[in-house]
């Protein structure tokens, strides 16, 4: 009796033994044959090329990125044929061996820990266009309160097809450029009106065909406050009453104009001096000798002063 209930026990024992490492193996079986499910392919690839270089930007989903070996990229066009291995955190490629002309196929692999591929892959076509030589005429014209920027166009090319336009960037520090494309839409013309702004202003040539083709950058112009120089102010009336001289100008269209100065000069003088300067285009002042006297009108800005409107001359004997 007391060998029969020994047995009994060493029989549950070794059944449950078997039983747990039933569940155990199943479970490990099925970890191991997700290890080696194809992993998930990248959607889409974007290409811009930026000057002498093209670059391949995806997004792929970080909770699979932890799954990834690496990603498999083959280049190939008539003169290369390139496989290269990217480590599963990469998210772009730049690649600095294209020529202009080309054509070049890029095709984005997926591989996980176990060595799988994806079932599918990601290809893109690039178009390597002829660009232009790069633009070192832009200027700029400041009117009123607009900003003119214009330059020359550059030569166009025949060998690939090209719809040639420009974009227009803005940044505010010079040692530490962050641009600021400035057009909504392409610019076709070799003008650009934007509000007036300060800071510093570049552009680049642009062609779409297949492939988005940004050109090399421009000269860079800068707009300060010593680039603000007013219009000239224009006399409208001047007039006497009794000992009093009255002078009237058109007011300023400038909306950064902070005032006028008034220089005067009288017959026995060589030169003008400044007398007074106003907020409104009017000024008047009381004669109180004979002889003849001579004003001149300026419009000034932040910093810069316009130049002199027309002499006006006042005669008392």
């Amino acid at each position: 009796m007391i060998i029969k209930t020994k047995y009994s026990f060493f029989l549950k024992v070794f059944t449950l033994f078997i039983i747990i490492l039933f569940v155990s193996c199943g479970k490990k079986t099925a970890t191991s044959l997700k290890a080696y499910e194809p992993p998930k392919p990248v959607e889409s690839i974007n290409a811009i090329r930026i000057e002498d270089y093209l670059l391949l930007s995806w997004k792929y989903p970080s909770i699979e990125t932890k799954r990834l070996k690496h990603f498999i990229l083959i280049i190939k066009s008539d003169d290369r044929d390139e496989t290269i291995e990217l480590s599963p955190f990469q998210t772009e490629f730049r690649d600095n061996k294209i020529k202009e002309g080309n054509t070049y196929s890029y095709t984005l692999k997926t591989v996980n820990q176990k060595g799988t591929e994806s079932l599918k892959s990601t290809k893109i076509e690039a178009v390597i266009c002829k660009m232009p030589d790069e633009i070192i005429s832009l200027n700029y014209q400041i009117s009123f309160d607009n900003l003119i920027l214009y330059w020359e166009p550059p030569k166009k090319y025949d060998d690939c097809p090209q719809d040639l336009s420009y974009n227009i960037y803005k940044f505010d520090d010079i040692n530490n450029p962050v641009p600021v494309i400035l057009n909504n839409v392409p610019i076709r013309d070799n003008k650009f009106i934007i509000p007036l702004e300060l800071g510093y202003f570049t552009l680049r040539p642009v062609i779409q065909t297949e492939t988005l083709n940004i050109g090399r950058e421009s000269n860079t112009i800068k707009i300060s406050h010593d680039s603000l120089i007013p219009q000239t102010p224009k006399i409208i009336t001047t007039f006497r009453n009794n000992n009093r001289i009255f002078i009237l100008w058109q007011e300023a269209k400038e909306s950064w104009v902070k005032g006028y100065r008034i220089y005067k000069k009288e017959s026995v003088q060589d030169r003008f001096y400044l007398v007074a300067e106003v907020l409104t285009p009017i000024f008047t002042e009381e004669v109180k000798n004979n002889g003849s006297f001579f004003y001149q009108i300026t419009a000034f800005g932040p910093k810069r002063e316009s130049s002199p409107s027309e002499t006006i001359r006042h005669d008392y004997y």
